[in-house]
């Protein structure tokens, strides 16, 4: 387990998280009720215990950024850039997979094109669609045809006034999509249609570098980090709006209620079944938990600062919510170097619990369905990597 941290703000010093919550509910991921100063830039990273845990790695081809595994577990897609298109250049290409895709069997490569970099993904409509975040574009995949290997899994590519496209978040009720367009600053909307053919809303504006992207779990509110604030430099924190769903559908200039500072770097946002909002903050080697309540509100609502490892970028929440596996990327060290996956308990006060082999640089994960396994994406190394939930469970704090 990791040391103490104190960070300015806080009046209690406790084990690997810095907290005024001292009293924390049973609930998996329920908010604490006090609030604490947000951390800083650093390059101090906790230390904790190398966890017995043995990940499964495949070699994927080009540098993969994203994954998303269907519903019933059948196949696995991965979004990957530099994969080698039909006329011989590099390109951007979607990687099917039958299985996990460490355990199984490549079944198709959905070509991009030669100038199209795709990162994050979701799947909507029950399955039968992937969004991909590429460039300038939405990129609509077939998921059926997709998986068959079949020509024409491209239903549509269509473009919006932004740049840069990171993440792809479809709203719960499968009727809109935010788009993250880190380079424009703002979060364009597309309203999503049964015939695939997504129509451009508009875009929300947003502080600089928008990245991660979550629906609270009514839908009504989405989450949005910005890496950094309006007139940024290095060392001025990024942050986290807070958007009114049913607005951003219909008048996305207006849909910002909140923004709230989340640290150094913000990168990835992901909301606990309790109610706390989780945000991985690159710059500041930590996840910060906010109270969902508090940023409605617009009220100070940072109540945990875990310290992680270096420079987090992508975590999913498993075991029901209490536990969270969190990407260290070290994606500003040195290349060759191999990273870590951190593990945080969020069962009573949030704390690291110890660390997991990673390849170069982790990015992006998901909980496969039946919550046994992760699956992660090491972008530098080539690699999906495949973790085991059942030793991450039994980890001690």
């Amino acid at each position: 387990m990791a040391p103490a941290r104190w960070i300015p703000g806080a009046v209690a010093l406790i084990t690997g998280v810095s907290a005024l919550a001292l009293v924390a509910p049973n609930a998996a991921g329920a908010a604490p009720t006090a609030t604490l100063t947000p951390p800083g830039c650093t390059a101090a990273v906790a230390p904790a215990t190398a966890l017995a845990v043995t990940p499964a790695f495949a070699e994927v081809p080009g540098l993969p950024f994203g994954v998303a595994t269907t519903a019933d577990g059948k196949f696995t897609f991965v979004s990957s850039d530099g994969v080698v298109q039909p006329g011989g250049f590099g390109g951007g290409a979607v990687l099917v997979y039958r299985g996990d895709g460490t355990n199984g069997a490549a079944v198709a490569t959905v070509h991009l094109g030669r100038a199209v970099a795709p990162a994050g993904m979701a799947l909507t409509d029950h399955g039968q669609v992937l969004l991909v975040a590429a460039d300038t574009e939405l990129v609509v995949i077939d998921v059926r045809a997709a998986e068959r290997g079949a020509p024409g899994a491209v239903a549509a590519e269509v473009r919006a006034p932004g740049s840069s496209a990171i993440e792809v978040a479809a709203t719960p009720d499968g009727r809109f999509a935010l788009v993250s367009m880190e380079d424009s600053k703002q979060v364009d909307v597309f309203r999503l249609s049964t015939g695939h053919r997504p129509r451009y809303v508009g875009a929300v504006p947003v502080n600089p570098l928008p990245v991660g992207i979550a629906f609270s779990a009514d839908g009504a509110t989405a989450y949005v980090t910005s890496e950094a604030e309006p007139n940024p430099t290095l060392t001025t924190p990024g942050t986290l709006a807070v958007l009114r769903v049913a607005t951003a559908e219909r008048h996305p200039a207006t849909a910002v209620e909140h923004t709230v500072v989340a640290g150094c770097s913000p990168v990835r946002v992901v909301v606990a079944p309790g109610g706390t909002v989780w945000v991985t903050a690159r710059g500041s080697d930590a996840v910060l938990g906010f109270s969902a309540r508090d940023l409605a509100h617009g009220a100070p609502a940072l109540v945990a600062d875990v310290a992680v490892g270096e420079a987090p970028v992508g975590m999913v929440l498993f075991d029901g919510g209490r536990r969270l596996l969190v990407a260290d990327s070290n994606r500003f060290g040195d290349p060759r170097a191999t990273a870590t996956l951190a593990v945080v308990d969020l069962a009573g006060t949030p704390e690291l619990v110890g660390y997991v082999p990673a390849g170069v640089f982790p990015r992006q994960m998901t909980l496969e369905p039946g919550g046994k396994e992760i699956d992660v994406t090491n972008y530098m190394s080539s690699q999906l990597e495949t973790v085991a939930v059942a030793p991450l469970v039994a980890a001690p704090r």
